[in-house]
């Protein structure tokens, strides 16, 4: 059946096939013998053919909606008349009686008439009328009512009589936003069967069932406050509906309601959120006052979370009002660094805080507080030297209040929020990117919860060690407007109500010496209670998804860059700053300035908060598919650097066509799919198992747009250069840091790595190499370390064997000691015994002049039908081709952590030795096994288990002198044909394969058994019996140990978590 039109087909223009869009069509054409003329022509006519047959079905369209029309008025006069009969007998009815129908227990209660009518006309009625409670009042109503009430009511052609019952509208009734999770699942499926019983169509009741039941399991259910997410649904439950009768009603339109509209949702969290804040701050006001004489200007609060009232605090003396407040009342709208400030000379004002003693006891005030934590938040002090402003803090809390204001209604951020929503619609992306522009105007919401109760702890004495750093930062920040204020506590909470500040801390920035990060400590406090909990903890990082890049999909795209392809880099200017919160999130972003009294409400995201990745990651997808559309690309980015490249001309539609290749992979395996907190799009799948992880669909192609502007000869043989990159960002006022561009060429650097696009090869960067050397020789100097050290040295060294696959291995007992610290993360521990041997390794590998690979590509993996397999009582075989060779475990073998693992994995070993031996020269090639831990352990490049590590390390040895890889893949023990051989039973002689040199390692645990017993060598014909297979030992069950797909996703979490902490 054909789908339904929604626009007139004469309301459509004809195309202009001479277009560059319509290039591809016309070039196919004229390759099956057309002239470019002909080509154009035949296009025209098929759009003229498909035209005629819409028109048709529009034509038809139209004439069956007005019959249906016509019958639905007919059968409503016929219900008329129906019901003027009824009300011109004046009497009560029996209906017919049915002899054969009896009284069942399976009885639904009544709908209430004024219901049943609203859905016999197919209107919005509230869900509460299907409830147990409204059922009650209509039974009530239906046995009291008098028989003779009737009321004239409007009918479709006019008035009529009609039954009180029929129209008067329940005085209880609650609309769909203030309906419990509970009295909705009941309502819904009620209304749903009323539904079927009124006639409505089978489609529509099916899609209703689906939105119910979508709302019913939302994971907003789950969300923090809890309860707010309860409310947020029903909310929605009600817009939703009450937009799609309108819809339905007003502009004759069938919209899906199955698909939970996230924009609209999220719209209904926002306001459930701003209601509960008013609440909060209205329970606040609204307290009992305090005794006669009290001033309440702000709260002592101990780390142990007990809040009392201060009876001893003292209202600040009044200080004369001032002009204006610039740190405060500054401007609204960031200029992005091309934009010449306006002709005035508040600028020159503006100029951040300024240093000057506060009067101040120097004794602390009485408290009736009892301290039980072990660091007391408000503890006594000498009068400082502060940062704040003197100006700023006399001026009149109305007039900052008004500052908030403004900045609530506009947010501060250099990007266009018009432009967005502009290009967003014109490139057909305002669906995929519904919050873009509302969050440029009014600020994004990130996660943070309403902050109940306020909590100022203290900052790291890193920022007393470099004051002078911190003053510059913070004097920026002022200076910058993002910074609001400075305020005094009390301020803050009569401005936004109670807030908490996470301790600020100063780190050197990596590759930049004398300068220095500031960053919150959103994950504070370390050990939350009931009562105080950090504010991370209520922010799950999966709700903010956003593509990213990790080193494997970055190796797809350049490999399959086109020859001659450049690329460049561009690193946007302090990226999570230009995006702006929400005013509903400044109680979680303030920033305590000093031991003082002193605070600033942060109006933009921070570095450390657990949803900033994802928030940016959000903006920069909008930002790479306005490019892509535009016909830029291809691109990519990690966090705030971004990646482009550009084509030959020669190359783009050949670069097109396989573009056009990957779309259909993309569509087929899902399309834009949500991954924990990042989305991605499947490609196609490598022989090795690899399957691509994009981070776009391609529907797009690359245009060529070497004739947009004027360039030299040599930039318009390529598909783009930077000014068209230009065009687009200065659009949506996105900062790119000057001097971190790059210009075009072939060899880029990106993160961390060296990637010659022509050479197809990736190596680690000579910097990033230097400072692992570093890392390594400080860690020397220290005989026990601490989590975090660990944790950068790990990050660090997993991130160079991207490029050193064997030094996967090399990391198992840096790995074992992250597992060391359970709840003492700031402890020192001492490294396990083989730490030291493992680091020795790393350093003497990175002491090479150059680390460099080849970039993994989709390649041919040849299978030899090569397995192995191993028996603890006997030993092991493996079988190529047919081909088979045996060994004996030497008596004393189980021992020193050797199991029935290493085992497995010696007979992996010995297999893939024996094929090197055979081919000198091999292709990739894959081998089987049984034993789950061994081949998803070499998936991996190491074992947890030490020995079966020790196995892997020399086979990575062996296999790098080879110069080829090798993957190894299960098989069932039934189906493995090196399980004979394993257990004694041996085939014929004439099928041996050639004996293999044993490493000495191996020597005194494995023998040869043609070499070391020849009479053992015998058939099956020769009654020989099959020794029992083994049992795997405890652990090796694949329920017992990570997935190598777990193992993957855990580790690019820490390499993102590294590379992150690395810019």
């Amino acid at each position: 059946m054909a789908a339904r039109l929604l626009v007139d087909p004469d309301l459509s223009p004809e195309p202009v096939f001479e277009d560059d869009s319509y290039e591809p069509l016309r070039e196919a054409l004229i390759a099956g013998g057309k002239s470019l003329e002909e080509a154009i022509e035949v296009l025209r006519q098929s759009w003229t053919r498909r035209q005629d047959t819409l028109r048709a079905q529009w034509a038809q369209q139209v004439q069956q909606e007005a019959d249906e029309r016509e019958a639905e008025e007919l059968a409503a006069q016929e219900e008329q008349q129906e019901y003027q009969r009824d009300a011109a007998k004046k009497k009560a009815k029996f209906a017919p009686l049915d002899m054969d129908q009896v009284l069942s227990g399976d009885y639904r209660p009544p709908i209430a008439p004024y219901a049943l009518r609203k859905m016999d006309l197919k209107d919005y009625i509230e869900l509460w009328y299907f409830t147990p409670e409204a059922t009650d009042e209509a039974k009530r109503k239906l046995h009291s009512v008098a028989e003779e009430t009737y009321t004239i009511a409007k009918i479709e052609e006019g008035l009529g009589l009609r039954p009180a019952t029929a129209h008067s509208p329940s005085t209880k009734v609650k609309p769909d936003s203030e309906l419990s999770l509970l009295e909705y699942v009941r309502a819904w499926r009620r209304y749903i069967e009323v539904a079927t019983e009124c006639g409505w169509p089978a489609a529509h009741v099916k899609m209703l069932g689906n939105f119910f039941f979508a709302v019913e399991g939302h994971p907003f259910l789950d969300r923090e406050p809890r309860g707010l997410g309860e409310r947020a649904l029903m909310l929605y439950v009600e817009t939703a509906r009450l937009r799609w009768h309108t819809i339905d009603r007003q502009e004759h339109k069938g919209v899906n309601l199955g698909v939970i509209a996230m924009d609209l949702l999220d719209e209904c969290w926002g306001k459930v959120l701003d209601k509960h804040q008013s609440a909060t701050l209205n329970e606040r006001e609204i307290d009992p006052p305090p005794p006669r004489g009290v001033q309440t200007g702000t709260f002592l609060v101990e780390e142990s979370a007990l809040i009392i009232r201060s009876l001893f605090e003292t209202r600040a003396t009044p200080q004369s009002c001032v002009p204006s407040a610039p740190s405060v009342l500054g401007g609204t709208r960031m200029k992005s660094p091309d934009v010449q400030p306006p002709p005035s000379g508040v600028d020159k004002e503006r100029r951040g805080a300024f240093a000057t003693p506060r009067s101040e006891s120097s004794t602390r005030k009485a408290s009736s507080c009892v301290r039980t934590g072990r660091e007391s938040l408000d503890a006594p002090r000498k009068a400082p030297v502060t940062t704040m402003s003197a100006p700023a803090a006399a001026i009149p809390l109305t007039e900052r209040q008004s500052a908030l204001s403004r900045r609530k209604l506009n947010a501060f951020t250099p990007l266009n929020p018009d432009a967005w929503q502009k290009l967003l619609k014109l490139y057909n992306l305002s669906n995929r990117y519904p919050h873009i522009p509302a969050g440029l105007r009014t600020g994004f919401r990130v996660g943070i919860a309403p902050i109940r109760i306020t909590r100022t702890p203290r900052n790291s004495p890193s920022l007393i060690q470099f004051d002078a750093h911190f003053k510059s930062i913070i004097s920026r920040e002022f200076n910058s407007h993002r910074y609001l204020g400075p305020f005094t506590r009390s301020d803050v909470e009569q401005l936004i109500g109670p807030f908490q500040t996470s301790p600020l801390s100063l780190i050197p920035k990596p590759n930049k010496p004398n300068a220095m990060r500031l960053v919150q400590n959103f994950s504070y406090p370390r050990n939350p209670s009931v009562d105080y909990c950090s504010v991370n903890s209520h922010i799950n990082s999966d709700d903010f998804p956003c593509t990213w890049t990790p080193f494997r999909a970055f190796c797809v795209i350049v490999w399959n860059l086109p020859a001659g392809s450049q690329g460049m880099v561009r690193d946007v200017s302090e990226a999570y700053r230009i995006v702006p919160l929400h005013h509903s999130q400044w109680a979680g972003t303030v920033v305590r300035l000093s031991e003082g009294d002193e605070f600033a409400i942060d109006t933009q995201t921070a570095f450390g908060i657990s949803s900033g990745a994802g928030i940016y990651g959000y903006l920069g997808d909008g930002s790479s598919d306005i490019m892509r559309r535009r016909g830029i690309g291809p691109l990519t980015k990690w966090v705030d650097d971004f990646v482009f490249f550009r084509i030959l001309l020669i190359f783009l539609n050949s670069y097109n066509a396989f573009r056009a290749t990957r779309n259909v992979s993309v569509k087929k395996n899902g399309g834009r799919i949500h991954a924990g907190g990042r989305i991605l799009f499947r490609g196609e799948t490598w022989a090795d198992g690899y399957t691509e992880e994009l981070d776009e669909d391609f529907e797009i192609p690359i245009a060529d747009l070497s004739k947009s502007s004027p360039r030299p000869a040599e930039e318009a043989k390529f598909s783009c250069n930077k000014s068209d990159i230009d065009e687009i960002s200065q659009q949506l006022g996105i900062p790119w840091q000057a001097e971190k561009d790059t210009p075009w060429g072939q060899v880029i650097t990106f993160t961390g790595f060296v990637w010659n696009l022509e050479e197809k090869t990736v190596s680690l960067a000579s910097g990033k190499r230097e400072k692992y050397l570093a890392a390594i020789s400080e860690w020397e100097k220290s005989r026990a370390h601490p989590l975090k050290e660990v944790q950068k040295l790990f990050g660090k060294l997993l991130h160079a064997s991207l490029i050193v696959p064997a030094g996967r291995a090399y990391l198992t007992s840096l790995e074992s000691m992250l597992g060391l610290f359970h709840d003492q993360p700031f402890k020192p521990r001492t490294p396990p015994r083989s730490t030291a041997q493992d680091i020795h390794w790393w350093k003497n590998i990175l002491l090479q002049p150059s680390l460099s690979r080849s970039i993994p590509g989709p390649t041919t993996i040849k299978d030899l039908a090569a397995f192995s397999d191993a028996s603890s009582s006997v030993g092991i075989g493996i079988v190529i081709g047919g081909r088979w060779r045996a060994w004996r475990l030497a008596e004393g073998w189980k021992s020193e952590g050797r199991d029935i693992g290493w085992a497995e994995a010696v007979g992996f070993e010995l297999l893939v030795r024996t094929i090197l031996l055979l081919w000198q020269a091999p292709t990739p090639f894959k081998v089987f096994g049984d034993n789950q831990g061994v081949v998803e352990g070499w998936g991996n490049g190491r074992s947890r288990n030490q020995q079966v590590n020790s196995v892997f390390r020399r086979v990575h040895e062996v296999l790098e002198t080879a110069g080829v890889p090798v993957l190894a893949r299960y098989v069932p023990s039934i189906k493995n044909p090196a399980d004979g051989p394993s257990r004694g039973i041996f085939p014929s002689a004439s099928l041996l394969l050639p004996p293999i040199p044993l490493p000495s390692a191996l020597q005194p645990f494995v023998i040869d058994c043609i070499h070391a017993q020849s009479n053992l060598l015998q058939s099956p014909a020769q009654g020989v019996t099959p020794l029992p297979k083994p049992q795997r030992c405890a652990g090796r069950t694949r329920a017992s140990h990570y997935s190598l797909a777990e193992q993957r996703k855990a580790e690019d979490s820490f390499l993102r978590e590294h590379l992150l902490c690395s810019e």
